[in-house]
Order: C-alpha cells, then structure tokens, then sequence
C-alpha cells in the first residue's frame, strides 16, 4: 500500500520514465523527466515515487532522485501564487523559513514550505540562516501588550507595565521579540526605548 509522502526532488538520472504504475512492466505510455527537473512528491511505495507532473501523478524510480536544495529566508516574505507581485499571495513566510528550491524564473524562485508550494523573490532568500542580532535590553515606555506573534491579531501573552525591562532578541517589520521575566513574546517597536522616561507613544499605534 503506497504511503502518503510530501517533499520536493529533482531528477537525477539523465532522464526518468515517469510511469503510470510503480512497475518497470507498466506497459502505458511514460512520459521522460530530463536531469534537473523538479518534482513534488505526494506518495512513495517500495522501491517508487509518486510525483506531481504536468498531467497529473506518474511513479518514478526513487533511485533517480534526489532532494531538492534548500534555502532560508532572510526576512518576512510573501509565497506567491506566481513569479510577480501582482499574483496573490499563498502566506506569509517568517524569517528563517527554510524551502527547498524547485524552479527559477528571472528573479523569482519557485519553493516548497512545508506542504505549500509558491513563488519568492530570490533578495529574500540565502542559502545560509541569517544571524539573529545581539540581544539589547530596552524598556517599555508605555503599558504594552506582549503577544505571540508580530502582529496586533496575535493573541496576549501579558500585559507589560511602562517602564518593565526586556531583552530584544529579534525583529519583524517594526515588532521586536522580547523576554520578559519567564514570558517570550512580541511588542511593537513603538513602545520601547532605552529610558522609561521617553514620550509615550500616540493611542493610535498597536499594542
């Protein structure tokens, strides 16, 4: 029985049949994935792989593939439905995201993150993960929620009195993740600062 499977390959051999059934006896027409091409894999069995083609799903022999390389990202990113920024987006891919590279395209590179595939421009990918800064101790020059993620829709952790002091550690767009005590969590970058004593920010912004 095949097993479900997920992943991205390129072709290793200088060229696969990719056959309807997982036998080298399959007498219905193959088709021939030439060495480079790359493969998203929905099931495996025995000695076989079940990949996405243009047509559908064929089986190729896992012997001719092999993982796809990978990258990570070195910010916040969108994964798009296309290789431009007028196609929609699939999600957002938080910095440090590691997607295994499948196609490129001018600039844009096509990825698989986790089960998704979409599309990303290459400026927001490396192939090495990306230093987080040094942590700093800062304070919060107002009260300030503490949230889970580096977003106002993000869930309260807690809510952090003006002056409570926390070690930033990383960055988001204009959050900051912060430890604070026992608690780890995100606040905007509008409530800290180095004194208790600087302006507290305008009611409008997101806490």
């Amino acid at each position: 029985m095949q097993s479900s499977a997920s992943g991205a390959f390129h072709v290793s051999a200088a060229s696969a049949p990719a056959r309807t059934a997982p036998s080298t006896g399959c007498s219905e027409p193959t088709v021939s994935l030439a060495q480079g091409t790359a493969v998203e894999r929905v099931a495996t069995w025995k000695e076989w792989t079940r990949v996405k083609v243009a047509d559908g799903t064929r089986w190729v022999l896992t012997s001719q593939l092999k993982t796809a390389p990978t990258d990570v990202t070195v910010s916040g990113v969108n994964l798009r439905a296309g290789a431009s920024t007028s196609t929609s987006i699939i999600t957002l891919l938080p910095k440090g995201t590691r997607v295994s590279l499948m196609e490129t395209r001018g600039s844009w590179q096509k990825v698989m993150a986790s089960s998704r595939v979409g599309w990303v421009h290459k400026d927001y990918l490396s192939a090495t993960a990306p230093k987080p800064p040094a942590p700093i101790t800062q304070v919060t020059t107002g009260a300030v929620n503490l949230r889970s993620g580096a977003s106002s829709s993000s869930s309260v952790i807690t809510l952090l009195a003006k002056g409570a002091s926390v070690t930033v550690t990383d960055s988001q767009g204009s959050w900051r993740k912060v430890t604070a005590g026992s608690r780890v969590g995100w606040v905007h970058s509008d409530y800290l600062g180095t004194s208790s004593s600087a302006p507290k920010p305008p009611r409008d912004r997101p806490r």
